[in-house]
Parts: structure tokens; sequence; C-alpha cells
């Protein structure tokens, strides 16, 4: 019996990095990554080019500073880097028989795919910065979690009960929003990918960061704080925001924003639960400042202050 754990110790270190025929192999921030021969050898340029952004993904995915445990499973996940497989930009493959019936490698079994290099690179710019971290969350769901986990299930039928996701605001890119419904409406799987790119940062439909998710969807901020778990690390909140107050909240018309001493934000934004901006202010005196949302109908809104830092206001 030692002599064949000995054996698979040897082989198995040489099975997991073995080349794929077709791709070259390369460690990127202790990420298996393979990448397309043919796209490097035709596209030279634009291959290298999200080569480049993959690695500054997978970078930031590092410093989120999630727990050791969690990151040592996401570095399990394969990723493949092709030309055009799709005209898609990223997949997460989580069934090994549609890759068979979809004449896919079946390498790529339970992997990410990177399945259109143009796409990966003009979408992550234009409004899905975080979609490599979308099929982690695919992946994490399925590898460790399992596609039956009944707190996911139960947060994404309490969404679909309570419409949160039936209209919400879309950020089209280059400064275009409308309103359509949501992708984290699909299913599970895609409800728990959405509000994941929202809390660890930024999703392309409302609710778009994590205070938001915070205010808008309770239920799915307490699942995904659950689930990514963070290092025990000491962070400092910059000040400014830390000891910024409001007063009265909630409010019958007027709420009074407190500053941190001379510290100004640029810009005031209330915006609607759904991600519609209400108000707009540029803030250029000193003191205190007073808000009239008197013209408001009764519910909660969202004070955001230069589009970083928000806080909930509940108008009477």
């Amino acid at each position: 019996m030692k002599k064949i754990l000995f054996f698979l110790q040897l082989i198995i270190p040489s099975l997991i990095f073995a080349q794929i025929n077709g791709y070259e192999y390369r460690s990127i921030e202790g990420f298996e990554v393979y990448i397309e021969q043919d796209a490097l050898n035709n596209h030279p340029q634009k291959t290298n080019e999200a080569i480049v952004l993959l690695t500054s993904k997978l970078t930031e995915i590092i410093n989120l500073e999630l727990k050791k445990d969690i990151v040592d499973e996401l570095k399990l996940v394969k990723i493949f880097v092709d030309w055009n497989t799709t005209n898609g930009a990223s997949a997460y493959h989580p069934y090994l028989q549609w890759l068979i019936d979809n004449g896919y490698n079946i390498e790529k079994w339970k992997s990410i795919e990177i399945s259109n290099i143009n796409n990966f690179i003009n979408w992550s710019a234009l409004n899905q910065p975080f979609m490599v971290m979308h099929e982690f969350a695919h992946a994490y769901h399925d590898r460790v979690l399992g596609f039956s986990y009944a707190p996911i299930i139960q947060a994404f039928q309490s969404a679909k009960q309570n419409g949160l996701y039936n209209s919400v605001l879309y950020n089209a890119g280059n400064g275009v929003y409308y309103y359509r419904e949501a992708y984290a409406a699909t299913n599970e799987k895609e409800y728990f990918a959405e509000i994941t790119e929202a809390f660890l940062g930024e999703n392309d439909f409302f609710p778009f960061i994590r205070d938001e998710l915070d205010v808008y969807d309770p239920t799915g901020y307490d699942l995904t704080l659950n689930i990514w778990q963070f290092e025990d690390v000491v962070g400092v909140e910059n000040n400014n925001y830390s000891n910024t107050t409001l007063y009265p909240n909630p409010t019958n018309g007027n709420i009074t924003i407190k500053w941190n001493e001379a510290w100004r934000p640029q810009l005031i934004k209330i915006v609607s639960v759904a991600g519609k901006t209400l108000m707009e202010y540029d803030i250029n005196t000193l003191g205190d400042t007073t808000l009239n949302i008197s013209n408001l109908a009764s519910g909660i809104y969202i004070l955001v202050l230069d589009n970083t830092k928000t806080y909930k206001i509940i108008k009477k």
C-alpha cells in the first residue's frame, strides 16, 4: 500500500501540470492557465493583451484577502484562454456530458474558459470588470458548496418572490444606463455569481457594489458575507467617510450631513433602491450640508459620495 501511495505522489503532480494538447501552460499568480497555441501563433498581440488582463484580474482576486482555504480552492480551477470558441467572453464548465456533446476538449471539465479573447478584453473594460470572479463563483458553487447548496437556493427564491431583480438599472457601458431584468433572475447559479460580483467588486446590474447589495438585497448580502470570508486583517476605512454622519435619519424632509472637519466629497447623489439617480449635487461650500428630500416618496434611498461610499436614508 505504501508503495502505491508513493507512486501516486510521484505521478500526480506530473498529471496535474501535464501539457494539454494545443495549449501552452503558464502559472499565473499560482493559478493554472492554459493558452491556446493557435491564438499565440496567429493573434499574438491580442492574446498577450488578454494574458496581461487576466493576470491583473487574478492579482485582484488574490488582493481581496479571502481566507487561504478559499483561495486554495480557487487555484485548483484550471483556466483556458481561447481565441474565439464562442460569441460570449467567458464560461465555467460544470458538466462533462455537455462538453462531449458539443465537441469541446474534455480537459475543460470543471474549468473556466476565456472563450473569446476580443470580447474578454472589450467587455472587461466596458462594463464587466469582475467577469473572471463571476466564473470563479460558479466554480466554487459547484466544486465546494455543491449546486444543491440550500442557502443559495433559498436566497434566490426569496429574491424572485419579492421581485427584486425583475427590473433594475443596467450599466451598458459608455455612460448608458437603462432598466431591464437582471441576469441574477436567471437561476440560482447566476444569482450567486452576480451578487458575488457586487459583493467583492462591481457588477453591471444594480446592485452594483457591496453597500448597495446590503441595502437592496440583505439576504443576498448575508449569504455572500458568510461564503466569501476574509482573512483577519486590520483594515482602515478612509476616515473622511467613516467620520461622516447623517441626521435625522429617518427624516421627514431635510437631512443634514456632518463632514469630517474641512473635507468634502466632490459629488453627492441620492439614488433609488432600483439604482436610478434622483438627485445630484456638487459640494463647494464649507460647513455641514443640508439636503431637502421632501419631494421624495416615503421609502428607502441611497446616498452616494463620490461614487464610492453609500449610506442608507429612510424617508418617512
